[in-house]
């Protein structure tokens, strides 16, 4: 069987290298030894490899060559919130290597009409609406399975697909089936042998978190309470979890366990990292979904932030979710009382996720590639055409307002900076006045002593000659 598997792959997320990591390896479990089975992965860029064990890939653009000359019996999309056409937003990540189209290519990977496409376990952040609606029903007509990861991505979906919807939990939950807790445990202690008494797990970034004295100080507090230092975890290196990480680390001493750090990390090492802490704290949505897999106590702090996080805490035994760091920070009490108790380990959630995954890759395997869909190749690459234009000047118009924020912050400083000079000047001139009138009053008061003076001796004087 040969299988291809598209999605960002080619970015320091750990999400998003997990994703074929995992699902190579479920689909092997369920098709029969590794070598009957092709597995190829494609994403927007090429080249970009940032752990020695993470998936091989190559651009997107070479699909459909390598599909010509043996076919592909699926082509696999996600998973990850893939299900969206702001493009642009991923401009800040790939910079110059930016694909003109990154999600759209994704969501239609291949011109070929066959309904033998399948989505895994993927997540819609947005409505589907106006012409993206016509472009993803007209891709999805190639759709034999589905799966997505909450209710809320169902809703928006349904009405562009003609197959059932399967809800599925996101696969990285399966991933103890193939990284066991104790080879976690080995590799956590070969790298951090001085914390094997045990420590907590932080992660996050200056967009949701508080400032990193605040974040420090909560953080030292926790410890304190628990009896557990923290060590610092860098799940979304292109997201910008590394700058502020390195500062909270600068502050409190904790150890980050970043690729700057350690330069031959692997992704292995960073999940063992969260998989034998004592508990876990972060923005991450993987971050969380690997701790419920190790049955790490864990919280996160980004609900009025992400949509991804509400629906997933919504879920029993997900977690806690606060609304946003403040929050959290203000309840440090119920943060120290549940990772106290019971030891400090809960329920892993592995065996049913798992279960669910699997029935669905046994269903997807067993089926077969339909018939030739209702895809049109025409209205495919109108709207990639269209969209890419648009794209590219929302980047501009973004560009734009970005150099137009810049301006203007430095406009608002050097108002603020004119401002304290002023301010600072009449202090001066206020100064400079009130040494001028003690100078003035210390003038008049020798003049008036002066005439004192004269005025006695000519007294004097005019008696004397009298």
């Amino acid at each position: 069987m040969k299988i291809a598997q598209v999605g960002t792959f080619d970015l320091d997320n750990l999400g998003d290298l997990l994703f074929p990591w995992v699902t190579s390896r479920l689909f092997a479990s369920v098709h029969g030894a590794e070598n009957q089975l092709e597995y190829h992965c494609f994403s927007p860029t090429e080249g970009a490899y940032f752990y020695s064990d993470q998936c091989q890939y190559k651009n997107i653009d070479a699909l459909d060559a390598e599909d010509a000359v043996a076919p592909f019996d699926w082509v696999l999309i996600g998973g990850g919130d893939l299900l969206r056409d702001d493009d642009y937003s991923l401009y800040a990540i790939y910079g110059e290597q930016t694909p003109a189209l990154t999600f759209t290519s994704i969501l239609s990977p291949t011109v070929g009409g066959t309904r033998r496409l399948a989505v895994l376990a993927a997540g819609l952040p947005y409505e589907v609406e106006g012409d993206f609606r016509e472009f993803l029903t007209n891709s999805f007509s190639r759709l034999k399975a589905i799966a997505l990861r909450d209710s809320r991505s169902a809703a928006y979906l349904q009405p562009c697909v003609d197959v059932p919807i399967s809800i599925v939990p996101d696969f990285v939950h399966a991933i103890p089936s193939f990284l066991p807790q104790a080879k976690c445990d080995d590799l956590v202690r070969a790298m951090l042998p001085e914390f094997e008494q045990g420590y907590l797990c932080f992660q996050g970034h200056g967009d949701v978190c508080e400032p990193v004295d605040i974040a420090a100080q909560t953080l030292k507090d926790i410890e304190q309470r628990v009896g557990k230092p923290f060590v610092l975890i860098e799940i979304g290196g292109c997201l910008g979890d590394t700058d502020y990480l390195e500062k909270l680390s600068d502050i409190t001493g904790y150890p980050l366990v970043s690729r700057g750090k350690f330069p031959e990390i692997t992704l292995e090492q960073k999940v063992a990292v969260i998989a034998a802490s004592h508990g876990f704290i972060g923005s991450s949505l993987h971050g969380n979904i690997i701790s419920n897999a190790y049955g790490v106590k864990n919280f996160s702090y980004v609900g009025k932030y992400s949509h991804k996080i509400t629906e997933y805490f919504s879920n029993e035994g997900h977690g806690i979710l606060f609304s946003d760091f403040s929050l959290l920070r203000g309840n440090v009490e119920r943060v120290v009382a549940v990772f106290e108790a019971d030891g400090g380990r809960k329920q892993p959630l592995t065996a049913l996720k798992t279960k669910l995954i699997l029935d669905f890759i046994t269903d997807l395997i067993r089926s077969s590639p339909g018939a030739a869909s209702a895809f049109s190749p025409a209205v495919d690459s109108i709207y990639k055409r269209a969209h890419a234009k648009s794209s590219f000047r929302e980047s501009i118009v973004r560009s734009q307002l970005a150099d137009l924020g810049c301006r203007l912050a430095a406009e608002k400083q050097n108002a603020v900076e004119q401002v304290e000079y002023r301010d600072r000047l009449i202090e001066e001139l206020r100064g400079l006045h009130e040494a001028e009138k003690e100078n003035s009053f210390a003038q008049i008061t020798y003049r008036d002593k002066l005439i004192e003076v004269l005025e006695a001796q000519i007294t004097a004087l005019k008696e004397k000659s009298g």
